[in-house]
């Protein structure tokens, strides 16, 4: 937040853009510092100095529209979003594996931001339940893999070159 402004489409904004300039200012500060200068004509010197131009660049000229320095202010009553309608299994993730009974008979669950069905008037017997499809089906595809895995491998040591029948080269020592 600076001077009364907010930035919502980049609230890391104010943590990015500095640090990389505290970062080689630092950098520079230690490579000059009295116990490194002695040494300075075998250090690479123009480094930190390229880095630091580069940065400008990209900052001043290059960055501009990624920053986009200027935003307006939104007023704090006001909300953007969005509404996903759609019937795919990756947007109804919440309810996976969920089922919900009235009074033992299945009703359909309503999964915004929790777990929901509609309340009927009068006395009702309400629950809900946690059975995991992903569960039983991972375990199938696991024993499913594991049985091709098994015959692939007793199907491999059964060849010529596993059961015994199979001469020696002449460079291995001589033949059968």
């Amino acid at each position: 937040n600076q001077g009364g402004q907010s930035f919502p489409e980049h609230p890391f904004l104010e943590a990015c853009v500095p640090k990389p300039f505290l970062n080689l200012i630092l950098r520079w500060k230690k490579f000059i510092s009295p116990s490194t200068r002695e040494n300075i004509d075998q250090r690479v010197w123009w480094k930190p100095v390229l880095e630091i131009f580069i940065l400008l660049i990209w900052a001043m000229w290059i960055g501009r529209d990624y920053l986009n320095l200027n935003s307006h202010v939104i007023p704090a009553g006001r909300e953007f979003g969005s509404v996903v309608q759609a019937n795919h299994l990756w947007t109804r993730f919440e309810t996976c594996g969920w089922f919900a009974w009235v009074d033992g008979e299945p009703t359909q669950l309503i999964g915004e931001k929790w777990l929901e069905t509609t309340a009927l008037p009068g006395k009702h017997t309400y629950r809900f339940e946690y059975r995991p499809w992903d569960v039983p089906l991972g375990i199938f595809f696991m024993l499913l893999g594991l049985t091709f895995s098994i015959g692939y491998l007793s199907i491999k040591d059964n060849t010529p070159l596993h059961n015994g029948n199979f001469e020696y080269s002449s460079i291995h020592g001589g033949g059968k």
